[in-house]
């Protein structure tokens, strides 16, 4: 992927890893990113700049 931006490419870095880490692990990826999604968006939590 490419990216404009370090944000970007942190972002793209974080996908990247998530995605291998459910390929390494034997799980159907597009399903576990549905799963992510899902729960992250019910997720109650504070927007940290520094991370």
């Amino acid at each position: 992927m490419l990216a404009n931006t370090a944000k970007g490419a942190t972002s793209s870095a974080i996908i990247y890893s998530i995605i291998k880490t459910a390929n390494a692990n034997n799980v159907v990826v597009e399903k576990y990113l549905v799963y992510l999604f899902d729960n992250l968006s019910r997720l109650n939590y504070q927007v940290n700049e520094n991370l």
